[in-house]
This record gives C-alpha cells, structure tokens and sequence, in this order.
C-alpha cells in the first residue's frame, strides 16, 4: 500500500511539471508595424493581421508577403535572446485569461522559426498586454493560444544584450 501512495505522489509531480507547448525554434524574426496608419484602415487584410486572431495557418503566404513589406521592420532576435525567450512558453509568463479593457492591436509579431521553417507565429499587443499565437508542436500538433501576458519579460529579454 505504500508503494501506492508514493508512486501516486511520484506521477502528480510528474503531470503537474510545466511543459512549454512549443520550443521547437532556433530562430526569431521581429517584425514591427512602422505605418500605423494601417490601424484605421478599412481593408480586411490589414483588419486581420493587426487586429485580429489571425493567420489560421503558420505557413499562409497572404500573411507573410504582408508583413514583409514597406510597413513593417524586421530585426532578427540574437541566439542568446532566443534562448531566454523560449522560457515565456513555459506556461507560467503566459496567460489564457483575458485581463484587459481594450481592443489589441498587434504592432509586434515575433516568427518562430526551426532551420528556416516556420514553427510559430507570435503576436503580441504591448499597450493591453495580449497575445496571439498559432505553432506547431514538436509533435506536429496545431497549438492555438490566446490571452494576456507582462510586457516587461519580453522587453527585458529583446533590451538584454
């Protein structure tokens, strides 16, 4: 009866173990919205992408062709970046409550990338403190997550040099 007892307390350590639910990346690109007079445009890609839970797919090339354009500066993260921010996905920095008042527009989006292939979007909106983000587990499965998270844990990681 004892073996019982502690094998149960062995494996309810072992579910309650927070796992990221994506880590699969070795690579960052920052994308930054630089015209933000698309904010209050009326055309539905511009809608979607800034302002909505969108793509609904990591490899949509209607989503990417758009980033990559004029409006939008991309930097690349350095690997020591990369590393840290791989610890947001640990399921404690991120939420999946929604802890604003206000609409997110989504002016940062960070893509997740393992050797050139996409493995993450991730959309950030740093005035309400929400996020978007679609991947692919290691596993190949779709994770879709939506909520709210602290600013200042990926500001303090991108400033860190």
């Amino acid at each position: 009866m004892r073996n019982i007892v502690l094998l149960f307390i062995i494996l309810s350590f072992i579910a309650c173990k927070k796992e990221s639910f994506i880590d699969n990346f070795n690579n960052i690109e920052h994308y930054r919205l630089v015209n933000e007079s698309l904010e209050l445009s009326d055309k539905k890609l511009d809608k979607d992408v800034i302002l909505q839970d969108f793509p609904n797919k990591i490899n949509d090339s209607v989503f990417f062709n758009y980033i990559n354009s004029s409006n939008w500066i991309k930097n690349t993260i350095g690997n020591e970046q990369i590393e840290k921010f791989k610890n947001i996905f640990n399921g404690t920095d991120l939420k999946t409550k929604y802890e604003t008042a206000c609409i997110p527009i989504y002016r940062d989006i960070y893509i997740l990338k393992q050797n050139s292939k996409v493995t993450g979007i991730f959309k950030v909106c740093y005035g309400c403190q929400m996020y978007y983000f679609i991947g692919q587990s290691k596993d190949n499965k779709k994770v879709v997550k939506i909520g709210s998270f602290n600013p200042t844990i990926i500001q303090n990681i991108l400033e860190a040099k």
